[in-house]
């Protein structure tokens, strides 16, 4: 769970291995080095962030939860 329900590798943003300093290091170097990169990883997650997290599909999503929690109450 966590960073990775919310990145896409290489899509949307980098993942670097738990207690990898050197995968760590290696990506923050490629972000510095790379602007081109930096800027499409940007873009892309502005994006994917609107997408998923927007109002109408927060509200769907908790209106959803209620529904289940409700559902499960009533059995």
């Amino acid at each position: 769970g966590g960073n990775s329900e919310v990145i896409s590798n290489g899509k949307n943003g980098l993942l670097v291995k738990a207690g990898d300093s050197k995968d760590l290091a290696d990506k923050l170097l490629t972000l510095l080095e790379n602007e081109d990169e930096r800027a499409r990883l940007g873009l892309f997650a502005r994006e994917d962030v609107a997408k998923r997290f927007n109002i109408t599909t927060m509200i769907r999503h908790y209106e959803e939860l209620f529904q289940s929690m409700l559902m499960r109450k009533n059995k």
